[in-house]
């Protein structure tokens, strides 16, 4: 029971973490009214993540939920649990919070060409957009989307379920920040042949289409229209199928 407290304690900075990269931004102010947290530097994200496999009572390396404890660290589990488990690997916890500290103010998600000074002169630069960038955004997207294909939206579920909608909305925007060093298939490569403009375009649309689905999935769980919301993550799969069946390299074999 002591080293369950000590864990979800040591929560509360990791869900100061999470409320930073939510749905609203609060606007940057100057001077004496900015917010103290972003005028300090972040802490060690390891430290975080090693507070809170704390809670594996049992030292199985995974973290449950009756382990994790109720309130609202529940947040925390239902966007961390990507395999839906029920159950957190040091992983999936590591992810969920490289995440969260990526959103952090300050944070420079800008990327620019390798070696390149970064904007300020004294942070070290952002890697350039990648075909490895886009898979990931992607892949995390996808994961995020077979959470909240779990889900019955419920009220109870609406914080995870926003959560998980922020998930998928980061992979998708990481993805188009990369789109056009994407590997497509090679069906894809034969219809554009010659016309590598056509290609890009077409590529940024699905990811268009599939942002504003996102958008719509977000307002429907705000509005508590839980019908709306399955029904658009019916559209946002859709879309997601489409645009792998039409650019996504099959596995050989």
């Amino acid at each position: 029971m002591r080293k369950q407290a000590i864990a979800v304690v040591a929560l509360v900075p990791v869900l100061a973490i999470a409320s930073g990269a939510g749905l609203m931004v609060q606007p940057e102010r100057d001077g004496a009214d900015r917010p103290q947290r972003q005028r300090q530097p972040g802490g060690d994200p390891s430290a975080f993540v090693d507070r809170i496999m704390q809670a594996d009572a049992n030292d199985d390396g995974k973290v449950t939920r009756d382990e994790m404890g109720e309130g609202r660290a529940t947040r925390i589990f239902d966007a961390a649990d990507t395999d839906g488990d029920d159950a957190l690997t040091r992983s999936e916890i590591e992810a969920f919070v490289k995440e969260r500290f990526a959103d952090r103010p300050g944070a420079d998600r800008n990327p620019v060409a390798p070696g390149a000074a970064a904007p300020g002169g004294n942070r070290p630069a952002v890697t350039a957009p990648s075909g490895q960038m886009f898979h990931d955004g992607m892949e995390t997207a996808g994961r995020a989307m077979r959470r909240l294909s779990r889900s019955d939206f419920a009220e109870e579920t609406r914080m995870g379920d926003l959560a998980l909608v922020q998930t998928v909305q980061r992979g998708l925007m990481d993805s188009k920040i990369a789109y056009l060093h994407a590997e497509v298939s090679r069906e894809a490569q034969a219809k554009y042949a010659g016309d590598p403009d056509r290609l890009h375009m077409d590529l940024r649309m699905q990811l268009a289409r599939a942002l504003q689905a996102t958008i719509e999935i977000e307002m429907a769980i705000l509005e508590g229209d839980a019908k709306a919301a399955a029904a658009l993550l019916k559209k946002l799969n859709d879309i997601q199928g489409k645009g792998h069946d039409s650019f996504e390299p099959h596995e050989d074999g």
